[in-house]
């Protein structure tokens, strides 16, 4: 999977959050990317919760409208 490059500091989250990343990018349900990560849905929540966290996002829809560079996000 390709890292995710922006003008923030999306750098900071590790490999593992920047493969939650990904996935959840790629429209993937939590349960999915747990499975495709074999760990558990709430791992996966914790992993989500510390991206918003560092890429100071209040929610997953306006982290997912600055990764693409929309201005309302």
């Amino acid at each position: 999977m390709n890292n995710i490059k922006t003008n923030w500091k999306i750098e900071t989250l590790t490999p593992r959050e920047n493969q939650v990343l990904n996935l959840l990018m790629r429209a993937h349900t939590t349960k999915e990317v747990a499975e495709k990560l074999e760990c558990s849905p709430r791992t996966v929540e914790v992993h989500r919760s510390r991206i918003l966290k560092k890429t100071n996002s209040k929610n997953f829809v306006s982290l997912m409208c600055r990764l693409h560079g929309r201005a309302d996000a």
